[in-house]
């Protein structure tokens, strides 16, 4: 009697839900992410993996949003900043012809406290660094007893120039003194630079006043005016001769009375004669027999108006129109 095996008995398989199943777990997290089987009309699953978004994340990604927001708001004055720093260094510079073509090696000369002696310099020096020539047309001091003076005029590019300015003790007070002097000149722009000197005086021996004399006269009438010398050393000087830059006027020394205990002071007059219209500066001169105040310069300007009519003197009317 032979034995039949039996056959196997096929079960059906139950069809997947349309829902997922398990997919492989993710290589780098280690996780398993649930796989979607969609079903086609057809009933069979179509295998497209789809990753599910999280609804955990959508939180973390509004705030991550939030914060990048508020970051750039609160940064963003200081970006406008460096932006407007960096657009001001890249500036372009201004084309060279619209420096200043005077360049000074020194626009402050401080002597601080100086020694006891009649005058004191200060020197300026300067140098046309453009490529155009340049006239200086004035140099203007602070004070007139400065009296700076230049060689030339006009100086070529790369040419150098230099003047002093002189301040003399006998005219000053002591004590801290600053001056200043404005240089004026065309490249052909006209320019302005202004130098400074400082420094500080001592206690004075000899004295000069007034330190200047400035005159207005109205005729041709003389105007006489005296100078005061005055040295208060045990040993003072005197002064031997003096004379003035300006025809217009003569200078007489009186000698001194020697029998005057210190401080000695000499008498110099000071006389105008027939003074024309105009203005006229000028410098007198005191020559004495002492080294360190050999020569003593003070200051003259005389100015006469056109006009000196007898009814401009007495203040007279002009005469009515009929």
């Amino acid at each position: 009697m032979s034995m039949t095996t039996p056959s196997p008995v096929s079960r059906p398989r139950r069809p997947l839900p349309q829902s997922a199943s398990s997919g492989p777990p993710d290589e780098t997290t280690g996780q398993t992410h649930d796989r979607t089987l969609a079903v086609s009309a057809s009933g069979k699953a179509d295998h497209t993996d789809r990753q599910p978004v999280r609804r955990e994340t959508l939180p973390r990604r509004a705030a991550t949003i939030r914060r990048a927001l508020l970051f750039l708001l609160a940064g963003s004055p200081l970006l406008l900043a460096v932006a407007d720093r960096v657009n001001g260094l890249t500036e372009r510079p201004k084309p060279f012809s619209d420096r200043p073509a005077l360049a000074f090696d020194q626009y402050l000369v401080n002597l601080g406290e100086v020694p006891v002696g009649p005058q004191h310099f200060a020197h300026f020096s300067f140098c046309n660094q453009s490529d155009r020539v340049v006239r200086v047309t004035a140099l203007k001091p602070s004070c007139g007893c400065l009296s700076p003076r230049l060689e030339k005029r006009e100086y070529q590019p790369g040419e150098s120039g230099f003047f002093f300015l002189r301040v003399q003790t006998a005219n000053e007070e002591p004590g801290p003194k600053r001056y200043e002097c404005r240089v004026l000149y065309e490249d052909p722009q006209p320019r302005e630079v202004v130098v400074r000197f400082k420094l500080v005086l001592p206690e004075r021996t000899v004295t000069v006043r007034p330190r200047s004399l400035i005159l207005y006269p109205l005729s041709d009438r003389p105007i006489v005016k005296d100078l005061i010398v005055t040295d208060s050393r045990p040993h003072p000087l005197t002064v031997v001769s003096a004379d003035c830059t300006l025809s217009i006027v003569s200078v007489e020394v009186v000698p001194p009375d020697s029998s005057k205990p210190a401080p000695r002071e000499q008498r110099v007059v000071v006389r105008t004669e027939k003074v024309p219209p105009g203005r006229h500066r000028g410098v007198i001169n005191l020559v004495t027999d002492d080294p360190k105040f050999a020569r003593i310069r003070v200051p003259i300007w005389i100015e006469r108006p056109a006009s000196t009519g007898k009814a401009s003197l007495a203040g007279a009317q002009p005469p009515s129109r009929n």
